[in-house]
């Protein structure tokens, strides 16, 4: 099972996302797979969110698009 990322962590890839439109993995230093994920049909509210996850430790986090605005 793959550890998550801490809040510091997070914070410097969600400031790589703001700055160039990529994530990069703060452990791996590599450029992280990217792909969309769909609202689920049993909630209530709309979140349009993605997922970013390391090719290489594997680690993921999912970011709501407001986030990056």
């Amino acid at each position: 099972m793959t550890v998550p990322y801490d809040a510091e962590e997070e914070r410097q890839i969600l400031a790589g996302m703001r700055s160039s439109g990529r994530g990069t993995c703060p452990e791996c230093v590599v450029l992280m797979d990217e792909r969309g994920v769909s609202p689920r049909q049993d909630v209530s509210y709309v979140r349009r969110r993605i997922l970013l996850t390391c090719p290489t430790c594997r680690r993921s986090l999912a970011l709501d698009r407001k986030e990056l605005d």
